[in-house]
């Protein structure tokens, strides 16, 4: 099972007031490309791959030259983002060539030659590093840095510097010829849309467009599962017990698994019914008995969620989760309660506190406090005072009182909002639950009269005369009842036969007819006896059925309760779902 991992985050912006430390998109850069202070030291093995500098050249730019000046406040201006910077996870399963082909086709369609990118492919290096391993940091990846300035002809043509490249354009008011003119300054016009989080209105239709990570994500998994369903063809055609990856989503798990309860794919909804693994990797880095209270929390509860995962995956992948689509609901039913704990819990009056002081003091009480455990004695004694300080100067106040009954106030709504959605969840999920029971209620109402009919005594050879050998009534005749019942039974429990329209279900019961006389003529055929005598259909010369015949009673009853009962529960059943 592949992992479906797009991530994207944006550089740090300049700010005039703030000193720069190095430069943090060449920082970036260095890191993706394992160089200056992330070049691996002396043997050391680089878990660096494949790296690609895209239209870099053809701009007769030097890569790390152009992200180092995107951080001089003298060209890029006030708070410049400089970067942003998609992170994927690749299938460990490929190749190192056939993911390359991905990402660089991920690439191309996405920034073609309009945009400046930097691309690199890491993956860990556990032989040499058993700690990563234990981490579970198994998964090869890509990191692809870009800059949203969009490129022109021209500016291939011309070789238009860097400088001008990176200058932020806007406009401005200037008087020309005495009136006071809007003036356009700057040359790259920086893609607004790349950097907006929100859903944009299409000015033809009026309707809301998707964002362009929403656009990423989607075009992501379209060319992951096409390169994966490649790959499972190749490996299937060597092989042809060869176990297939599953396809990826860029859906939530939430999203995934109301498309499994609404397709009927139950097991796999129980499968998906787990937490997301948020994987913090600031906290591994860090000496466990230094981490806070909190964070050992996150820490545990993320190592908790990625073994449920673990757990449940094996357990779908191994077809090892019930068949039963009653007893997967009640799994699901089961998690609720957890479900609604973690939703109803709000920060204690100290982590709300903090919160507000934050705010009040714009951000500064929680850089002070996430500082002091990289400051030595004095200095840390310094910033426990000013923390304290700034405490004293807000807490009493009208302003800091009003925040705080806010700061309430929205943590209420969130619940409830959040409370909201699991009570349609599971309400949701009970209905389909009563309509499954219901189902089998309705089901077994059809078949059990059968069942009473074949275990009756009058269904006992020696008491209801038959043009029937002998020597078939005396040693298969009750086996081969009970057989045929069997059969009936859990025809339609088979996954193999999902019939969705008219003809499909006559198709399956016509099926079920053949397999059912393929059956007991393969089990119970009596050497040197035709076959046709043994299924013979119709009456003796009292006018009575033959056993034979009510064989063939219960497979018309399996024809009659297919096409009348079954079909119409699914028509049914897929309208509500729909809903």
């Amino acid at each position: 099972m592949a992992i479906y991992r797009l991530n994207l985050r944006a550089g740090t912006g300049v700010k005039p007031t703030s000193p720069l430390k190095g430069g943090k998109s060449a920082a970036k850069y260095d890191y993706n490309m394992r160089e200056g202070h992330y070049k691996p030291k002396e043997g050391e093995v680089s878990d660096l791959l494949y790296t690609s500098n895209k239209n870099f050249e053809k701009m007769g730019y030097d890569p790390r030259k152009f992200w180092l000046m995107s951080e001089d406040k003298t060209v890029v201006g006030n708070r410049h983002t400089s970067f942003k910077e998609f992170k994927l996870t690749l299938p460990s399963e490929l190749s190192l060539e056939q993911n390359i082909a991905l990402v660089e086709k991920f690439a191309e369609e996405t920034f073609g030659d309009k945009y400046l990118y930097t691309l690199a492919i890491h993956a860990p290096d556990f032989e040499n590093n058993q700690e990563k391993k234990d981490k579970g940091e198994k998964q090869i990846h890509c990191h692809i840095q870009f800059a949203m300035g969009e490129l022109t002809p021209e500016d291939y043509k011309n070789k238009t510097p860097m400088k001008e490249i990176l200058a932020p354009h806007g406009f401005t008011r200037k008087k020309i010829d005495g009136v006071l003119t809007k003036v356009e300054y700057g040359h790259t016009k920086k893609n607004q849309y790349m950097n907006s989080t929100k859903e944009r209105i299409n000015e033809r239709t009026g309707k809301k467009e998707p964002t362009f990570l929403q656009v990423s994500r989607q075009k992501w998994e379209n060319i992951l599962n096409a390169g994966l369903e490649k790959y499972n063809k190749e490996e299937q055609d060597k092989n042809p017990n060869f176990e297939p990856i599953e396809p990826v989503s860029c859906k939530t798990l939430k999203q995934q698994r109301e498309e499994a309860l609404a397709n009927g794919d139950f097991a796999k909804a129980e499968m998906l019914n787990r937490e997301p693994i948020n994987k913090d990797f600031r906290l591994y880095k860090q000496d466990k008995n230094t981490l806070s209270v909190a964070d050992k929390v996150k820490l545990q509860q993320h190592d908790i969620n990625l073994k449920t995962k673990q757990d449940k995956v094996s357990k779908y992948r191994n077809k090892i989760l019930s068949s039963d689509p009653e007893q997967l609901i009640k799994s699901m039913l089961d998690s609720y309660p957890a479900k609604y704990s973690k939703a109803k819990k709000k920060p204690n009056e100290e982590q709300t506190q903090a919160s507000v002081l934050n705010v009040l003091t714009n951000g500064d009480y929680f850089r002070i406090r996430n500082g002091l455990k990289k400051k030595k004695k004095k200095e840390k004694d310094i910033a426990i005072a000013t923390l304290e300080f700034l405490k004293n100067k807000h807490i009493d106040t009208p302003k800091f009182t009003k925040k705080m009954s806010e700061f309430n106030s929205n943590y209420d709504k969130k619940i409830n909002k959040e409370v909201s959605k699991l009570e349609l969840e599971e309400n949701t999920l009970n209905t389909i639950l009563d309509r499954i029971i219901q189902s089998k209620k309705e089901k077994s109402e059809v078949i059990e009269p059968i069942k009473s009919v074949v275990v009756e005594d009058t269904l006992d050879p020696a008491k209801d005369s038959a043009d029937v050998p002998d020597t078939f009534v005396n040693n298969y005749w009750k086996d081969m009842v009970e057989e045929a019942y069997q059969l009936f039974e859990n025809y339609f429990e088979n996954e193999d036969y999902p019939p969705t329209t008219r003809e499909d279900v006559n198709e399956c019961a016509d099926d079920y007819e053949v397999k059912v006389n393929q059956a007991l003529k393969e089990k119970y055929y009596a050497k040197g006896q035709p076959y046709e005598d043994f299924f013979t259909k119709g009456k003796d010369s009292t006018g009575k059925s033959t056993k034979i015949d009510i064989i063939f009673q219960i497979v018309c009853t399996a024809k009659e309760y297919s096409v009348d009962i079954q079909l119409g529960k699914i028509e049914k059943m897929a309208t509500e779902y729909s809903k």
